[in-house]
Protein backbone atom coordinates (compact mmCIF):
# COMPACT_ATOMS: atom_id res chain seq x y z
CA UNK A 1 0.00 0.00 0.00
CA UNK A 2 1.22 3.49 -0.81
CA UNK A 3 -1.04 6.52 0.49
CA UNK A 4 -1.29 9.04 -2.27
CA UNK A 5 0.18 12.66 -1.24
CA UNK A 6 -3.05 13.73 0.28
CA UNK A 7 -3.16 10.91 2.51
CA UNK A 8 0.08 11.62 3.61
CA UNK A 9 -0.40 15.63 4.11
CA UNK A 10 -3.40 14.92 5.93
CA UNK A 11 -1.49 12.12 7.90
CA UNK A 12 0.81 14.32 8.44
CA UNK A 13 -0.83 17.48 9.47
CA UNK A 14 -2.89 15.55 12.22
CA UNK A 15 0.37 14.32 13.88
CA UNK A 16 1.88 17.69 13.90
CA UNK A 17 -1.19 18.97 15.31
CA UNK A 18 -1.44 16.29 18.27
CA UNK A 19 2.29 17.09 18.89
CA UNK A 20 0.94 20.58 19.37
CA UNK A 21 -1.44 20.31 21.45
CA UNK A 22 -0.08 17.62 23.69
CA UNK A 23 2.80 21.06 24.48
CA UNK A 24 0.36 23.49 24.53
CA UNK A 25 -1.76 20.87 27.23
CA UNK A 26 0.79 19.02 29.66
CA UNK A 27 4.38 20.82 28.74
CA UNK A 28 5.37 19.18 31.88
CA UNK A 29 4.34 15.66 31.44
CA UNK A 30 6.16 15.97 27.62
CA UNK A 31 9.40 17.32 28.97
CA UNK A 32 9.75 14.88 31.46
CA UNK A 33 8.99 12.08 28.84
CA UNK A 34 11.41 13.96 26.30
CA UNK A 35 13.81 14.25 29.27
CA UNK A 36 13.81 10.18 30.40
CA UNK A 37 14.26 9.03 26.75
CA UNK A 38 17.44 11.12 26.66
CA UNK A 39 18.41 10.25 29.87
CA UNK A 40 17.62 6.50 28.94
CA UNK A 41 19.76 6.75 26.20
CA UNK A 42 22.95 9.11 27.49
CA UNK A 43 22.77 6.54 30.76
CA UNK A 44 25.83 4.09 29.15
CA UNK A 45 27.98 7.33 28.76
CA UNK A 46 27.01 10.17 31.00
CA UNK A 47 29.84 10.12 33.97
CA UNK A 48 28.79 10.16 37.74
CA UNK A 49 27.44 13.06 39.93
CA UNK A 50 31.28 14.40 41.22
CA UNK A 51 31.91 12.72 44.07
CA UNK A 52 29.88 9.60 44.01
CA UNK A 53 30.50 6.05 42.36
CA UNK A 54 29.53 5.53 38.52
CA UNK A 55 27.69 2.82 38.60
CA UNK A 56 27.88 2.46 34.66
CA UNK A 57 31.30 0.67 35.34
CA UNK A 58 29.41 -2.12 37.02
CA UNK A 59 26.69 -2.52 34.41
CA UNK A 60 27.53 -4.72 31.36
CA UNK A 61 24.97 -3.88 29.44
CA UNK A 62 25.90 -0.11 29.70
CA UNK A 63 29.04 -1.01 28.38
CA UNK A 64 30.40 -0.22 25.16
CA UNK A 65 30.66 -2.89 22.39
CA UNK A 66 33.72 -2.98 19.80
CA UNK A 67 33.92 -5.49 16.66
CA UNK A 68 36.02 -7.42 18.09
CA UNK A 69 34.48 -8.44 21.20
CA UNK A 70 31.23 -9.61 19.13
CA UNK A 71 34.11 -11.59 17.17
CA UNK A 72 35.69 -13.05 20.59
CA UNK A 73 32.38 -12.98 23.23
CA UNK A 74 29.74 -14.11 20.52
CA UNK A 75 31.26 -16.54 17.76
CA UNK A 76 27.91 -18.17 16.77
CA UNK A 77 25.89 -14.13 16.87
CA UNK A 78 29.35 -13.36 14.89
CA UNK A 79 28.65 -16.34 12.13
CA UNK A 80 24.74 -15.23 11.55
CA UNK A 81 26.37 -11.91 11.49
CA UNK A 82 28.76 -12.22 8.76
CA UNK A 83 26.10 -14.41 6.93
CA UNK A 84 23.82 -11.91 6.97
CA UNK A 85 26.60 -9.14 5.80
CA UNK A 86 26.60 -11.14 2.55
CA UNK A 87 22.99 -11.28 1.82
CA UNK A 88 23.06 -7.52 2.65
CA UNK A 89 25.54 -6.83 -0.31
CA UNK A 90 23.76 -8.45 -2.32
CA UNK A 91 21.00 -6.99 -2.09
CA UNK A 92 23.01 -4.07 -2.26
CA UNK A 93 24.13 -4.70 -5.49
CA UNK A 94 21.12 -6.05 -7.14
CA UNK A 95 18.75 -3.38 -5.77
CA UNK A 96 20.80 -0.38 -4.62
CA UNK A 97 17.90 1.98 -4.48
CA UNK A 98 15.73 -0.04 -2.58
CA UNK A 99 18.90 -1.02 -0.28
CA UNK A 100 19.03 3.03 0.76
CA UNK A 101 15.56 3.54 1.94
CA UNK A 102 15.57 -0.03 3.58
CA UNK A 103 19.28 0.16 4.79
CA UNK A 104 19.72 3.09 5.67
CA UNK A 105 17.86 3.55 9.82
CA UNK A 106 18.52 -0.12 11.15
CA UNK A 107 22.54 0.23 10.31
CA UNK A 108 22.77 3.87 10.97
CA UNK A 109 21.07 2.16 14.85
CA UNK A 110 23.62 -1.33 14.42
CA UNK A 111 27.01 0.43 13.37
CA UNK A 112 26.57 3.98 15.21
CA UNK A 113 24.49 4.01 18.45
CA UNK A 114 25.36 0.78 20.07
CA UNK A 115 29.30 1.35 19.87
CA UNK A 116 29.01 4.85 21.74
CA UNK A 117 25.76 4.23 23.98
CA UNK A 118 26.27 0.53 25.25
CA UNK A 119 25.76 -3.24 25.09
CA UNK A 120 21.98 -2.55 25.83
CA UNK A 121 21.23 -1.05 22.37
CA UNK A 122 22.28 -4.58 20.93
CA UNK A 123 18.56 -5.42 20.09
CA UNK A 124 18.95 -2.80 17.30
CA UNK A 125 21.43 -5.20 15.31
CA UNK A 126 18.48 -7.63 15.16
CA UNK A 127 16.78 -6.31 12.21
CA UNK A 128 19.96 -5.61 10.22
CA UNK A 129 20.40 -8.99 10.29
CA UNK A 130 17.00 -10.34 9.81
CA UNK A 131 17.35 -8.56 6.40
CA UNK A 132 20.47 -9.72 5.84
CA UNK A 133 19.60 -13.65 6.69
CA UNK A 134 16.28 -13.11 4.47
CA UNK A 135 18.32 -11.77 1.45
CA UNK A 136 20.26 -14.62 1.65
CA UNK A 137 17.57 -17.17 1.66
CA UNK A 138 15.57 -15.08 -1.18
CA UNK A 139 19.74 -15.39 -3.01
CA UNK A 140 19.80 -18.75 -2.86
CA UNK A 141 16.40 -19.48 -4.01
CA UNK A 142 16.58 -17.35 -7.01
CA UNK A 143 20.35 -19.19 -7.62
CA UNK A 144 19.08 -22.46 -6.93
CA UNK A 145 15.39 -22.48 -7.58
CA UNK A 146 14.82 -25.63 -9.28
CA UNK A 147 13.42 -28.82 -7.35
CA UNK A 148 16.45 -30.81 -8.23
CA UNK A 149 18.60 -28.40 -5.80
CA UNK A 150 17.10 -28.23 -2.95
CA UNK A 151 18.75 -31.24 -1.20
CA UNK A 152 22.02 -28.98 -1.71
CA UNK A 153 20.31 -25.90 -0.14
CA UNK A 154 18.63 -28.43 2.86
CA UNK A 155 22.59 -30.31 2.95
CA UNK A 156 24.21 -26.32 3.14
CA UNK A 157 21.66 -25.69 5.59
CA UNK A 158 22.38 -28.86 8.41
CA UNK A 159 26.17 -27.93 7.95
CA UNK A 160 25.83 -24.14 8.94
CA UNK A 161 23.85 -25.41 11.65
CA UNK A 162 26.18 -28.41 12.48
CA UNK A 163 29.39 -25.61 12.38
CA UNK A 164 27.04 -23.64 14.54
CA UNK A 165 25.81 -25.62 17.13
CA UNK A 166 29.34 -25.90 19.48
CA UNK A 167 29.81 -22.78 19.96
CA UNK A 168 26.02 -21.84 20.39
CA UNK A 169 25.87 -24.67 23.06
CA UNK A 170 29.47 -22.95 24.52
CA UNK A 171 27.79 -19.39 24.83
CA UNK A 172 24.53 -21.11 26.80
CA UNK A 173 26.62 -23.24 29.72
CA UNK A 174 28.72 -20.43 30.28
CA UNK A 175 25.32 -17.91 30.92
CA UNK A 176 24.20 -17.50 33.67
CA UNK A 177 21.68 -20.23 35.16
CA UNK A 178 18.01 -19.94 34.31
CA UNK A 179 16.16 -16.99 36.41
CA UNK A 180 15.24 -18.65 39.57
CA UNK A 181 11.59 -17.36 41.23
CA UNK A 182 12.85 -14.35 43.12
CA UNK A 183 11.37 -12.45 46.44
CA UNK A 184 9.62 -10.13 44.46
CA UNK A 185 6.17 -11.95 43.76
CA UNK A 186 5.51 -12.59 47.62
CA UNK A 187 7.17 -9.16 49.02
CA UNK A 188 4.78 -7.21 46.74
CA UNK A 189 1.77 -8.83 47.42
CA UNK A 190 2.47 -8.09 51.38
CA UNK A 191 2.98 -4.44 50.22
CA UNK A 192 -0.29 -4.58 48.68
CA UNK A 193 -1.88 -5.72 51.82
CA UNK A 194 -0.30 -4.02 54.45
CA UNK A 195 1.11 -0.60 53.71
CA UNK A 196 -1.38 2.38 52.86
CA UNK A 197 -2.07 3.43 48.98
CA UNK A 198 -0.30 6.69 49.79
CA UNK A 199 2.49 4.87 51.66
CA UNK A 200 5.96 5.41 49.51
CA UNK A 201 8.26 1.99 49.32
CA UNK A 202 12.37 2.52 50.70
CA UNK A 203 13.79 -0.85 48.97
CA UNK A 204 16.23 -1.59 46.34
CA UNK A 205 16.16 -0.35 42.64
CA UNK A 206 14.89 -3.53 41.34
CA UNK A 207 11.88 -3.61 43.19
CA UNK A 208 10.97 0.00 41.65
CA UNK A 209 8.84 -1.28 38.53
CA UNK A 210 7.32 -4.09 39.62
CA UNK A 211 5.96 -2.43 42.92
CA UNK A 212 4.83 0.83 41.39
CA UNK A 213 2.81 -1.51 38.50
CA UNK A 214 1.11 -4.33 40.66
CA UNK A 215 0.38 -1.93 44.07
CA UNK A 216 0.38 1.84 42.77
CA UNK A 217 2.72 2.77 45.60
CA UNK A 218 5.63 5.00 45.01
CA UNK A 219 9.56 3.82 45.05
CA UNK A 220 12.52 5.52 45.12
CA UNK A 221 14.03 4.58 42.43
CA UNK A 222 13.88 1.95 39.51
CA UNK A 223 15.65 0.74 36.30
CA UNK A 224 15.93 4.49 35.19
CA UNK A 225 16.53 6.11 38.03
CA UNK A 226 19.15 4.36 39.71
CA UNK A 227 22.57 6.26 39.47
CA UNK A 228 25.42 6.01 41.73
CA UNK A 229 24.25 9.33 43.72
CA UNK A 230 20.98 7.64 43.95
CA UNK A 231 22.39 4.21 45.16
CA UNK A 232 24.66 5.63 47.82
CA UNK A 233 21.37 7.62 49.16
CA UNK A 234 19.20 4.18 49.44
CA UNK A 235 21.95 2.48 51.36
CA UNK A 236 23.45 4.86 53.01
CA UNK A 237 20.56 4.01 56.01
CA UNK A 238 20.35 0.42 55.68
CA UNK A 239 24.04 0.89 56.29
CA UNK A 240 24.05 2.97 59.05
CA UNK A 241 25.08 1.47 62.85
CA UNK A 242 22.42 4.76 64.54
CA UNK A 243 18.63 3.55 63.65
CA UNK A 244 17.24 7.26 64.36
CA UNK A 245 20.14 8.41 61.56
CA UNK A 246 18.70 6.45 59.25
CA UNK A 247 15.34 6.63 60.10
CA UNK A 248 15.36 10.42 59.80
CA UNK A 249 17.47 10.56 56.41
CA UNK A 250 15.08 8.11 55.14
CA UNK A 251 12.23 10.88 55.90
CA UNK A 252 14.49 13.78 54.46
CA UNK A 253 14.78 12.27 51.54
CA UNK A 254 11.10 11.21 51.19
CA UNK A 255 10.20 14.47 51.71
CA UNK A 256 12.69 16.72 50.14
CA UNK A 257 14.35 14.67 47.14
CA UNK A 258 17.36 15.51 45.27
CA UNK A 259 16.79 19.10 45.51
CA UNK A 260 17.02 18.70 49.28
CA UNK A 261 20.36 16.68 48.62
CA UNK A 262 21.60 19.31 46.29
CA UNK A 263 20.70 22.44 48.80
CA UNK A 264 22.76 20.71 51.72
CA UNK A 265 25.24 20.37 49.08
CA UNK A 266 25.47 23.93 48.13
CA UNK A 267 25.29 25.30 51.54
CA UNK A 268 28.75 22.49 52.40
CA UNK A 269 30.33 23.43 49.40
CA UNK A 270 30.51 20.17 47.46
CA UNK A 271 28.37 16.96 47.25
CA UNK A 272 30.48 14.75 49.90
CA UNK A 273 30.60 17.55 52.29
CA UNK A 274 26.64 17.69 51.92
CA UNK A 275 26.51 14.01 52.75
CA UNK A 276 29.49 14.20 55.94
CA UNK A 277 27.24 16.91 57.08
CA UNK A 278 24.09 14.90 57.07
CA UNK A 279 25.54 11.94 58.28
CA UNK A 280 26.97 14.18 61.40
CA UNK A 281 23.83 16.27 62.30
CA UNK A 282 20.65 14.26 61.09
CA UNK A 283 20.81 11.73 64.01
CA UNK A 284 21.97 14.49 66.61
CA UNK A 285 20.04 17.43 68.11
CA UNK A 286 17.63 18.67 65.85
CA UNK A 287 18.01 22.25 66.93
CA UNK A 288 21.48 22.76 66.75
CA UNK A 289 21.38 20.64 63.31
CA UNK A 290 19.12 23.66 62.34
CA UNK A 291 20.96 26.52 63.55
CA UNK A 292 24.32 25.41 61.27
CA UNK A 293 22.69 24.70 58.62
CA UNK A 294 21.14 28.16 58.79
CA UNK A 295 24.29 29.74 58.93
CA UNK A 296 25.92 27.67 56.52
CA UNK A 297 23.50 28.85 54.04
CA UNK A 298 24.31 32.43 54.54
CA UNK A 299 25.07 33.97 50.87
CA UNK A 300 24.72 30.89 49.15
CA UNK A 301 21.79 29.00 47.82
CA UNK A 302 19.77 29.03 51.03
CA UNK A 303 17.95 25.97 52.17
CA UNK A 304 15.90 28.11 54.16
CA UNK A 305 15.15 31.44 55.34
CA UNK A 306 15.79 31.29 59.33
CA UNK A 307 16.70 28.54 61.82
CA UNK A 308 13.04 27.69 62.12
CA UNK A 309 12.76 26.94 58.31
CA UNK A 310 15.61 24.63 58.09
CA UNK A 311 14.48 22.71 61.57
CA UNK A 312 11.27 22.18 59.53
CA UNK A 313 13.76 21.12 55.81
CA UNK A 314 15.99 18.80 57.49
CA UNK A 315 12.88 16.98 60.00
CA UNK A 316 9.66 17.42 57.91
CA UNK A 317 6.80 16.14 59.01
CA UNK A 318 4.56 16.67 56.13
CA UNK A 319 6.30 12.89 55.21
CA UNK A 320 4.02 10.31 53.56
CA UNK A 321 3.52 7.09 55.39
CA UNK A 322 7.16 5.26 55.02
CA UNK A 323 8.19 1.76 54.75
CA UNK A 324 11.05 -0.39 54.43
CA UNK A 325 11.61 -3.70 52.10
CA UNK A 326 14.79 -5.67 53.13
CA UNK A 327 15.21 -8.77 50.34
CA UNK A 328 16.95 -11.76 50.73
CA UNK A 329 18.54 -10.65 46.71
CA UNK A 330 20.24 -7.82 48.74
CA UNK A 331 22.63 -10.49 50.38
CA UNK A 332 24.71 -11.02 47.17
CA UNK A 333 24.71 -7.13 46.18
CA UNK A 334 27.51 -4.67 46.98
CA UNK A 335 25.10 -2.74 49.09
CA UNK A 336 26.69 -2.24 52.25
CA UNK A 337 29.91 -0.59 49.64
CA UNK A 338 27.51 2.03 48.26
CA UNK A 339 26.17 2.45 51.87
CA UNK A 340 29.64 3.16 52.95
CA UNK A 341 30.58 5.39 50.00
CA UNK A 342 32.82 7.94 51.33
CA UNK A 343 33.74 10.59 48.96
CA UNK A 344 37.39 11.45 50.28
CA UNK A 345 38.31 7.84 49.53
CA UNK A 346 36.90 7.65 46.08
CA UNK A 347 35.25 4.37 47.80
CA UNK A 348 33.10 2.08 50.28
CA UNK A 349 34.15 -0.26 52.94
CA UNK A 350 35.63 -3.45 52.35
CA UNK A 351 32.57 -6.32 53.44
CA UNK A 352 32.24 -9.71 53.11
CA UNK A 353 28.30 -11.30 53.36
CA UNK A 354 27.98 -15.12 52.67
CA UNK A 355 24.19 -16.03 53.28
CA UNK A 356 23.65 -19.44 54.69
CA UNK A 357 20.42 -21.27 53.61
CA UNK A 358 20.46 -24.78 56.11
CA UNK A 359 22.71 -24.33 58.75
CA UNK A 360 22.06 -27.39 61.15
CA UNK A 361 23.28 -29.25 63.92
CA UNK A 362 26.17 -32.40 63.31
CA UNK A 363 27.43 -34.76 65.44
CA UNK A 364 25.94 -36.48 68.90
CA UNK A 365 27.61 -33.38 71.06
CA UNK A 366 25.49 -30.72 68.97
CA UNK A 367 28.42 -28.49 69.35
CA UNK A 368 29.29 -28.70 65.36
CA UNK A 369 27.13 -26.87 62.84
CA UNK A 370 27.15 -27.81 59.26
CA UNK A 371 27.45 -24.59 57.70
CA UNK A 372 27.50 -25.55 53.98
CA UNK A 373 28.02 -29.22 52.73
CA UNK A 374 31.81 -28.93 53.10
CA UNK A 375 32.05 -26.23 56.16
CA UNK A 376 31.95 -27.23 59.59
CA UNK A 377 32.26 -25.19 62.43
CA UNK A 378 32.90 -25.75 65.93
CA UNK A 379 30.40 -23.64 68.08
CA UNK A 380 32.60 -24.33 71.21
CA UNK A 381 35.86 -22.59 69.54
CA UNK A 382 34.93 -20.34 67.32
CA UNK A 383 37.32 -21.80 64.83
CA UNK A 384 38.85 -20.01 62.35
CA UNK A 385 36.98 -19.65 59.07
CA UNK A 386 38.01 -19.57 55.08
CA UNK A 387 35.54 -17.60 52.66
CA UNK A 388 35.12 -17.32 48.84
CA UNK A 389 32.96 -14.31 48.48
CA UNK A 390 32.44 -13.43 44.97
CA UNK A 391 35.81 -14.23 43.99
CA UNK A 392 37.52 -12.47 46.94
CA UNK A 393 39.02 -14.95 49.89
CA UNK A 394 38.30 -14.40 53.55
CA UNK A 395 40.04 -15.78 56.31
CA UNK A 396 39.44 -15.22 59.67
CA UNK A 397 38.16 -16.61 63.30
CA UNK A 398 34.31 -16.10 64.36
CA UNK A 399 34.51 -13.73 66.59
CA UNK A 400 30.63 -13.97 67.58
CA UNK A 401 27.96 -15.86 67.51
CA UNK A 402 24.66 -14.51 67.27
CA UNK A 403 21.20 -16.77 67.68
CA UNK A 404 18.04 -15.90 66.77
CA UNK A 405 15.04 -18.33 67.96
CA UNK A 406 12.21 -16.66 66.78
CA UNK A 407 11.59 -14.77 70.02
CA UNK A 408 15.10 -13.52 71.44
CA UNK A 409 18.68 -13.16 70.97
CA UNK A 410 21.82 -15.46 72.23
CA UNK A 411 24.96 -14.25 71.91
CA UNK A 412 28.45 -16.18 72.30
CA UNK A 413 31.52 -14.06 72.31
CA UNK A 414 34.93 -16.24 71.08
CA UNK A 415 37.74 -13.34 72.66
CA UNK A 416 39.15 -12.91 69.52
CA UNK A 417 39.94 -8.98 68.65
CA UNK A 418 38.79 -9.29 65.31
CA UNK A 419 36.78 -11.81 62.95
CA UNK A 420 33.62 -12.84 61.49
CA UNK A 421 30.21 -12.73 63.37
CA UNK A 422 28.42 -15.57 62.74
CA UNK A 423 24.35 -14.80 62.55
CA UNK A 424 21.90 -17.99 62.70
CA UNK A 425 18.30 -17.84 63.00
CA UNK A 426 18.16 -21.51 64.73
CA UNK A 427 14.05 -21.60 64.30
CA UNK A 428 14.24 -21.92 60.85
CA UNK A 429 18.06 -22.62 59.34
CA UNK A 430 19.08 -19.53 58.04
CA UNK A 431 21.94 -17.50 58.40
CA UNK A 432 25.16 -15.56 57.30
CA UNK A 433 28.54 -15.25 57.86
CA UNK A 434 29.30 -11.28 57.87
CA UNK A 435 32.12 -8.88 58.70
CA UNK A 436 31.63 -6.89 61.67
CA UNK A 437 30.47 -3.71 60.14
CA UNK A 438 28.03 -5.82 58.44
CA UNK A 439 26.74 -7.17 61.26
CA UNK A 440 26.17 -3.76 63.21
CA UNK A 441 24.02 -2.39 60.14
CA UNK A 442 20.74 -1.51 60.30
CA UNK A 443 20.11 -3.88 57.48
CA UNK A 444 21.22 -6.98 59.20
CA UNK A 445 20.02 -6.30 62.53
CA UNK A 446 16.39 -5.84 61.04
CA UNK A 447 16.96 -8.66 58.45
CA UNK A 448 18.42 -11.67 60.40
CA UNK A 449 18.05 -10.54 64.13
CA UNK A 450 14.62 -9.02 64.18
CA UNK A 451 15.21 -6.47 66.22
CA UNK A 452 14.90 -2.82 66.56
CA UNK A 453 13.55 0.37 68.28
CA UNK A 454 9.53 -0.05 68.07
CA UNK A 455 9.61 3.99 68.53
CA UNK A 456 12.24 4.28 65.36
CA UNK A 457 10.86 0.78 63.19
CA UNK A 458 7.61 -0.78 63.66
CA UNK A 459 7.10 -4.09 62.22
CA UNK A 460 5.09 -5.26 59.81
CA UNK A 461 5.75 -8.52 58.42
CA UNK A 462 9.16 -10.60 58.20
CA UNK A 463 9.48 -13.82 55.93
CA UNK A 464 13.42 -14.02 55.96
CA UNK A 465 15.17 -14.73 53.90
CA UNK A 466 12.76 -13.83 51.53
CA UNK A 467 11.80 -10.31 52.74
CA UNK A 468 10.80 -8.37 55.95
CA UNK A 469 8.81 -5.11 55.36
CA UNK A 470 9.18 -2.55 58.60
CA UNK A 471 7.46 0.80 58.82
CA UNK A 472 9.57 3.76 59.84
CA UNK A 473 8.14 5.48 62.54
CA UNK A 474 7.75 9.68 62.28
CA UNK A 475 8.76 11.75 64.88
CA UNK A 476 7.30 11.87 68.32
Amino acid sequence: YRPSRQEALIFGVSVSALAIASLAMMPESVANSLQGARDLLLHGVKGATEGFPDVNAAVVELQAVTGSALIQQRPAFSFGTLLAAGGLLWFAWKKPRHAVVVLTVPLLLALGVFFFLGERLLIFWAPVVGIGLGCVVVAATLRFGSRRSWPEISAAGVSALVAVAPTAALEFSESSPAPRITTAVPAISSIRVHTPENAVIWTSWSFGYPIMYFTGRRTIADGQWRGGERLVYINLPLASRDANFARRFMRFHIARGMAGQRAVQAANGSAGAGLRWLKKHLGGDPEQAAHELFDLSAGKRAACESADACRQFLFPSDVAPLYLLLSGDMLRSNWFWYGTWDSTRGSGEASATLPLYRIRRAGQDGNTLLLLDDLRFDVQTGAELQLDVNGQLFKQPVRKMIVYDGRRLQETDYGHAQGFHLEWMSHNGFGAVVTANVAESLFNRLFIRHTSNVALFRYVEARTPAYSIWEVAADS
